[in-house]
């Protein structure tokens, strides 16, 4: 049976109303970088192709694994081990099969950062806390190319957002001294109060340099990234208001209700 074809204005018809359709036009010309498919990326993806951003650029190095399926986007009984960027990209054309995706299935490095955010208009930072490495690349190559990195980090019931303008400090620049990477210090940036899921003993092994995984569940990504794809909306289409540009750190915190800028 062939399926039928909607058009875009089909589609994204529901919107105008809460955008003008000026508005809806330029998130049709929006292109957007996304490192990382995981719980932040995976559902900026989706949030964003449902808004009808006309092109996603996403990559991941990582297969989706079981302890993925109570809180990540695409995660489900069949996409276990498969690529996490090749999965979301497949539910993507779904909701809208005439967006323009690419799809790395590898991580953010020097041979390919130039290619994964030339032309794009804003770039979102979901690599994991511990890849640093990877994240430094993709913030320095947004940097020489004068684009906005838009980071978030979620620990437990805590999100954190941090902005980089073109020319704003970064991570290499927030989280080293002279004696090379300081965990401490990118902790208590990202994270002022620390969720209270993280116990000593999982801050111990943090601050040591070591891979843990913080307890999560599946709203903390949803709401996490409702909030970061409304400032990019906020900044990028309407115009309304400046973003907090780094060092300032928002972050929510998502038992209390609270939101506070720092």
């Amino acid at each position: 049976m062939k399926k039928p074809k909607y058009t875009y204005e089909e589609i994204f018809q529901r919107n105008i109303g809460i955008f003008t359709r000026e508005e809806q036009e330029k998130i049709k010309n929006l292109k957007v970088a996304i490192a990382g498919a995981g719980g932040l990326g995976g559902m900026a993806a989706y949030t964003l192709t449902r808004l009808g951003v006309g092109e996603i650029r996403i990559c991941d190095p990582e297969d989706f694994e079981v302890s993925n399926l109570n809180r990540q986007y695409a995660s489900n009984v069949e996409t276990v081990g498969i690529n996490k960027a090749v999965a979301v990209e497949k539910e993507l054309k779904k909701i809208n099969p005439e967006i323009k995706t690419t799809c790395w299935d590898c991580g953010i490095n020097p041979e390919n950062v130039m290619e994964f955010i030339e032309g794009v208009d804003v770039i979102i930072d979901g690599i994991d806390f511990y890849k640093l490495e990877a994240a430094i690349t993709l913030q320095d190559a947004a940097r020489k190319k004068g684009i906005w990195v838009m980071v978030s980090q979620i620990a437990g019931s805590i999100a954190s957002y941090l902005y980089i303008k073109p020319g704003s400090p970064n991570f290499g620049d927030l989280f080293f001294d002279e004696k090379g990477l300081n965990p401490e210090k990118m902790l208590k940036a990202l994270f002022p109060i620390m969720p209270r899921e993280a116990t000593s003993e999982i801050l111990d092994e943090i601050k040591s340099g070591k891979i843990v995984a913080i307890p999560s569940w599946a709203h903390a990504p949803i709401i996490t990234t409702l909030f970061l794809v409304e400032d990019l909306v906020s900044a990028f289409v309407k115009e309304e208001r400046e973003l907090p540009v780094s060092p300032k750190v928002q972050y929510i915190d998502i038992f209390k209700k609270e939101f506070v800028e720092t």
